[in-house]
């Protein structure tokens, strides 16, 4: 998972983690506008801001960015924690209510060889 500290020091927190999770994952603001449904705007706002949040974004955008991958609600929670100062949300009410069919999806990737990840993420993008 990303911690949000190797590639973007300084940056605010939520930003430093989005922007890890996408150059580690080779992803365009266009590529993470087709997985998280947000707008292309929208991303620019969160991944370019400077200061720190006052109130977390909502919920539904922090579900949306946990669609990245190498990001979950929990990385996203502990950056929006150290952006606010405010303790934690807790997760389990962050995390989006998984569908036995997203269940089953889930288990399969998670058996893909880790050398097939990527091709994975493409061949998973491009039906996007």
């Amino acid at each position: 998972m990303v911690r949000g500290r190797a590639h973007h020091p300084g940056m605010e927190p939520l930003a430093r983690v989005v922007r890890d999770a996408m150059d580690a994952a080779g992803l365009t603001q266009s590529d993470v506008e087709r997985m998280t449904g947000l707008d292309r705007r929208h991303i620019s706002q969160i991944v370019n801001r400077k200061q720190n949040y006052t109130r977390p974004p909502s919920i539904e955008t922090l579900q949306a960015l946990a669609k990245i991958p190498g990001l979950d609600i929990t990385t996203i929670a502990d950056a929006i924690a150290r952006s606010t100062g405010m303790p934690r949300p807790p997760v389990d009410e962050l995390a989006p209510k998984m569908t036995p069919l997203r269940v089953s999806v889930h288990a399969v990737v998670d058996k893909i060889p880790e050398d097939d990840l990527a091709r994975a993420l493409q061949i998973l993008t491009a039906l996007l």
